[in-house]
């Protein structure tokens, strides 16, 4: 297994989609300190770590898309997967493999771009918000490994390219433009009206179940800033995704909705798919 781990380590670290991404990252980092830093003030180091969760919730799922979509099914349909299997593998390993090679990627691309901060951060604004810092890395290093985990899994399950591509990208429009609308949806059905700017607990439940609304809060919580979730919104559900939760429920904050069960919901979307390719794989007919 580590032997699989350590060969698509490095074959991502060869690939030019990979690196232009992260040279994205860096570059986005420059453009969102020098554009905050147009406008001045003490807390402006913190303003402009903030605004870092807006371009990497667009660029690190994209990050995870390119590493995992292709790992398995790729491998499938060129015949190269069966040549892996020959060695003393098996499919479970040869995809847990594949997951810590590409996880470890992403972390590492992470963990550069959070490192070049630094220096930006201090050139810029001569000082550095450590804490802020600390907590949007950490759960941007889990935002990736929830969207490499279902980028990996789709790959493991699909017997194709074209179906791994397709069911990652709808998946990710889904999650981006259209979970509003479900869980709008959702609440006419059972309700028989649309929701108002204060809904019942599980209304919210629904919204955090997307990793990108449970990225952005969880980040919100340990970098102690304000980090908005990169979706489309239509307004369906009445609610300022900069007020508190306790403004929009009604009654108490449940403890489903707090920030260890948003960081169970990352988790999830990284160990279920992999567990479902897995076992789609155990059963493919790989010839």
């Amino acid at each position: 297994m580590l032997v699989v781990a350590r060969k698509e380590l490095r074959h991502i670290s060869r690939s030019r989609a990979a690196r232009t991404v992260l040279v994205a990252l860096l570059v986005s980092v420059i453009v969102v300190f020098q554009v905050v830093a147009r406008d001045g003030g003490p807390s402006s180091a913190t303003a402009a770590v903030d605004n870092l969760g807006l371009p990497f919730q667009l660029l690190v799922p994209l990050a995870a898309i390119l590493v995992g979509c292709f790992t398995v099914s790729g491998e499938r349909a060129s015949g190269s997967l069966r040549v892996l299997l020959g060695l003393p593998l098996s499919r479970t390993e040869v995809v847990l493999g594949k997951l810590f090679g590409g996880l470890s990627a992403l972390a590492i691309g992470i963990i550069v771009t959070i490192g070049f901060t630094v220096p930006v951060s201090l050139v810029t604004f001569g000082s550095v918000p450590v804490t802020s810092l600390a907590g949007l890395g950490a759960t941007t290093v889990l935002f990736a490994f929830a969207f490499g985990g279902l980028s990996i899994g789709i790959s493991a399950a699909a017997a194709t390219r074209k179906i791994s591509i397709a069911a990652i990208v709808g998946g990710y429009m889904t999650m981006t433009f259209l979970w509003e609308p479900i869980v709008a949806g959702i609440y006419h059905v059972a309700t028989q009206a649309l929701p108002s700017s204060t809904v019942t607990p599980w209304i919210p439940l629904l919204e955090r179940l997307n990793p990108i609304e449970a990225y952005a809060d969880v980040a919100t919580t340990l970098g102690g800033t304000s980090v908005y979730p990169l979706r489309i919104t239509y307004g369906l559900l009445e609610r300022d995704p900069g007020t508190p939760l306790s403004d929009h429920v009604d009654g108490t904050v449940a403890g489903y909705l707090v920030e260890p069960f948003l960081v169970a919901v990352l988790c999830a979307w990284m160990l279920v798919p992999v567990l479902f390719g897995v076992l789609r794989l155990r059963d493919a007919d790989l010839n």
